[in-house]
């Protein structure tokens, strides 16, 4: 049996996190006029996380990367454009201002060896996770006779006298 899914504009789903959206902080914030914080993207692999923030306008020497712990806070200014003498704007959607961002990691994470590069306006930020937390491949030992083709050892039959 074949079930044919179709897309409905008025699932209570899509409405909910739409009406959501806009009643919450960060619609409020947007229509408000004042800085809507900068969205990030958080990915985790075996050997820690990568965490990537669009900076665009931003001098990548004015940013300031730390971590605490297990936090990573990060610092900079979006300095405000300045218009050519005349000009006004039809349209301001980018955002100027001091941002600060603090991301918690759930795991311990290694602060030595931390790698931040910021390229395209896109920050990218590496931050390995603690030795102790990063999975480990364990071999399994096998029998040799086993491994090497060849046929398993006969199980040996004992009798025990009555």
């Amino acid at each position: 049996m074949i079930t044919r899914l179709l897309w409905d504009p008025f699932d209570s789903f899509i409405l909910t996190n739409t009406l959501d959206w806009l009643l919450s902080d960060l619609g409020a914030r947007h229509t408000s006029g004042q800085q809507p914080q900068q969205v990030y993207d958080i990915t985790e692999d075996g050997e820690g996380y990568t965490l990537q923030l669009a900076l665009p306008g931003i001098d990548p020497n004015e940013l300031e990367v730390s971590l605490t712990g297990q936090v990573l806070t990060i610092r900079g200014e979006q300095k405000e454009a300045e218009l050519p003498q005349g000009a006004r704007y039809h349209l301001r959607e980018r955002t100027a201002g001091r941002l600060e961002r603090s991301i918690r990691f759930p795991l311990p994470v290694e602060a030595d060896d931390v790698d931040a590069r910021y390229e395209h306006g896109v920050l990218t930020v590496r931050v390995p996770k603690a030795e102790e937390v990063k999975p480990r491949r364990i071999t399994v030992q096998a029998q040799p006779a086993l491994t090497a083709g060849q046929p398993a050892p006969a199980l040996e039959e004992k009798s025990v006298a009555a």
